[in-house]
């Protein structure tokens, strides 16, 4: 696994201190790139709505993949292009 961290100072705007809470995720490939999306998954009408988006490069994704992979063990290459939702602490989720 190649080591992709950097040492730097890091500005996050006031409008994102505290973004809104999310409790799933997927990846998908689509030939430029990937696009990561952040959601807010509703189980009982089983949909999720995009909160936020990014398009990274394929270097990008492999860089993000490795810190998952040596962070949460349990995320594997299954996981990609599928929603992956995260219930929230207490047994709620967010709807």
């Amino acid at each position: 696994m190649a080591d992709h961290r950097v040492q730097c100072q890091v500005f996050v705007p006031e409008s994102l201190e505290s973004g809104p809470l999310v409790n799933a995720f997927r990846a998908i490939q689509d030939g430029r790139g990937w696009m990561l999306d952040f959601l807010v998954h509703n189980p009982e009408e089983n949909k999720a709505v995009v909160i936020y988006r990014v398009r990274v490069t394929q270097e990008f994704m492999a860089a993000v993949r490795d810190r998952l992979d040596s962070t949460l063990q349990n995320i594997t290459s299954a996981a990609m292009g599928n929603v992956v939702e995260f219930p929230l602490a207490g047994g709620g989720r967010v709807h």
